[in-house]
């Protein structure tokens, strides 16, 4: 069946629509005076479509947004993207090809206005976005500990001093700048950022404490605790909101710091890094339990304006043929010139050495996903020798990492 929706961008008069759809999408409650203070704050209007259905009178019947943000790509570079989000579709209104046509008019706008050259999101589903050409480019690990375990001899730690929000902030903004600048994944925080990703609502916190602050000259933590006490022992649990450090010795003690806080019998992080060094510093490393996800889904938007953000970790020549079933400007061959300073996309008639999809490209792209991963799952064909030195120019010395979501 072929539907036909009106899109457009929309405006204030369509923000209870947009909420509506929100929360019956996702069986959330945002309450108006949450929204106004923690969402309204990072929307931009102007970035948020939504379908009309004229079979019934034009009802709002689905939504895509983007926010714009600024990404630290592999090489120290910092470049808009595209975040998008707000991505809904009516209950009862699946199906109809919805999404899709939003998906459609987005990308579109994005190319010929020659805007955000790639596109992020993350993912509700993770069998949906992989159609409109979005690649898992950046996991997450899920970390959950027993408190108080040793760590292995002769490792490092300092004190960490526990300060109120007030005194914390000002470091803790200044301590995530130094970090964003040159860790691949991490994202810009404007004020609204900070202000909704380290909210105190009643909402953000289920039942914890509000976020209590560890600080070391080279790193924070931010954590709340949920206090349960069961027949004999406390049962509380430490909740690690955000964590980063620029040194060693600061990440042994900051972690140090949350595994020995009082009458804590377990510490959990949802969006930690795959190369954390929690693991390598306890003496019994099974004693974390680790889970690895996927995170931020990456979209090319345009190839040839998207290979020049990064740098590349040792020179190639490769000539790769794309397919790109939904933005058909990236399908084709193209030589790859990648160098440790930059690179090039240029389509040439010359034979593709290497084969792949936008998506296995676009997952590749950061780094995090590794290449020989796709060739063994049969995604990525080609000539062995090239395959190994493309893998190698787009790998990166640590994995990307991106310690929130949007």
């Amino acid at each position: 069946m072929t539907n036909t929706f009106d899109i457009r961008t929309l405006t204030d008069a369509d923000i209870d629509a947009i909420l509506e759809i929100d929360e019956s999408a996702f069986g959330s409650d945002i309450s108006r005076e949450y929204f106004e203070e923690y969402n309204r704050p990072n929307w931009d209007l102007d970035r948020f479509i939504g379908a009309f259905d004229p079979a019934l009178d034009g009802e709002l019947v689905g939504v895509a947004a983007s926010y714009a943000m600024d990404m630290t790509f592999p090489g120290a570079g910092i470049h808009p993207v595209a975040g998008v989000t707000w991505v809904g579709v009516r209950p009862g209104q699946q199906r109809r090809g919805i999404l899709t046509a939003l998906m459609r008019h987005q990308l579109d706008d994005l190319h010929e206005r020659s805007a955000e050259a790639v596109a992020l999101l993350t993912a509700s589903e993770s069998a949906i976005y992989s159609r409109y050409g979005y690649g898992p480019a950046i996991d997450r690990v899920r970390m959950e500990g027993l408190a108080g375990k040793a760590f292995r001899p002769g490792v490092l730690v300092e004190p960490v001093r526990q300060v109120g929000r007030a005194v914390a902030m000002p470091a803790v903004r200044e301590l995530y700048e130094q970090l964003a600048a040159t860790t691949t994944g991490f994202l810009q925080r404007p004020d609204s950022v900070w202000h909704s990703l380290l909210s105190d609502h009643e909402l953000d916190r289920d039942g914890a404490t509000k976020l209590l602050f560890g600080i070391h000259p080279q790193g924070f933590v931010a954590y709340r605790v949920k206090q349960e006490w069961g027949d004999r022992a406390p049962a509380s649990q430490l909740f690690v909101q955000d964590i980063c450090a620029t040194t060693p010795v600061a990440w042994a003690s900051l972690w140090r710091h949350v595994l020995d806080y009082p009458l804590i019998s377990d510490v959990a992080y949802r969006r930690g890094w795959l190369d954390d060094p929690l693991p390598d510093l306890l003496l019994d490393s099974r004693s974390v339990r680790r889970n690895v996800t996927d995170h931020v889904w990456a979209r090319l938007v345009d190839l040839d304006r998207a290979v020049p953000l990064r740098t590349y970790r040792v020179p190639a020549s490769v000539v790769v043929g794309v397919t790109d079933g939904f933005c058909p400007w990236n399908a084709g061959t193209w030589r790859l010139d990648l160098d440790t300073d930059g690179g090039t996309a240029v389509r040439t008639d010359e034979a593709a050495q290497v084969t792949m999809d936008t998506t296995d490209l676009a997952a590749a792209f950061l780094g995090g996903q590794r290449l020989h991963r796709l060739v063994t799952a049969g995604r990525v064909r080609g000539d062995a020798a090239t395959i190994e030195t493309l893998a190698l120019a787009l790998s990166t010395p640590c994995a990307p990492w991106t310690p929130e979501g949007f």
